[in-house]
């Protein structure tokens, strides 16, 4: 998200296209027949008891949701795959819908999406129709995995010192004094100890 112009500069008030508000319809971010959206948040009383914080006054919540061909799509498909009664094909439409991202309004959606599977295997009466998985995944934060600079620029200039070593001993130089790590300075950083 970029700051509006009158807040201050943002490099990305220097690039050529024009910037559009990820909040405005005609400005959301799509990606793979799924968009990013403002939505109200549901009112959960229970929760709104427990927590009277700052962070459980807000009104509306960033979610992705599909969007309405990619949702109608899904509708069509469903509808389909049950009056064709193969088991193969509808085992991985359900496969494939239930791996979708578990975001909030996506789960809404394939929860619409259940029951209209659960009517039209009612509706042509299929005996041998696959049973819905009982759970659909949420999204959930990942471990950050990552290394400091520090560890990086340390990881760099060993592999720095171990090649030149390695060249020293391929050159048949065995009398040439041996670099150290710590003599190395990464090149991105200059000569600044950390």
């Amino acid at each position: 998200m970029v700051t509006a112009p009158d807040l201050g500069d943002h490099a990305a008030h220097s690039i050529e296209d024009e910037l559009r508000n990820a909040n405005s319809p005609a400005g959301r971010i799509e990606i793979d027949g799924f968009e990013l959206v403002r939505l109200p948040i549901k009112a959960n009383k229970k929760f709104a008891k427990a927590s009277k914080s700052a962070a459980s006054k807000k009104t509306t919540r960033l979610t992705w949701r599909m969007n309405a061909f990619k949702y109608q799509a899904w509708r069509d498909t469903i509808r389909d795959e049950v009056r064709k009664k193969s088991p193969g094909s509808i085992e991985l439409t359900i496969y494939r819908l239930y791996a979708s991202p578990g975001f909030g309004e996506i789960r809404s959606q394939i929860g619409h999406l259940a029951k209209l599977y659960r009517a039209e295997v009612k509706r042509v009466s299929r005996k041998d129709a696959p049973a819905l998985p009982k759970r659909l995944g949420y999204v959930r934060r990942l471990k950050n995995q990552s290394i400091t600079l520090a560890e990086l620029v340390a990881q760099h200039k060993v592999q720095i010192a171990s090649s030149i070593v390695l060249r020293s001993l391929d050159d048949g130089a065995i009398n040439s004094p041996v670099i150290l790590a710590s003599d190395v300075a990464a090149p991105e950083l200059g000569n600044h100890a950390l």
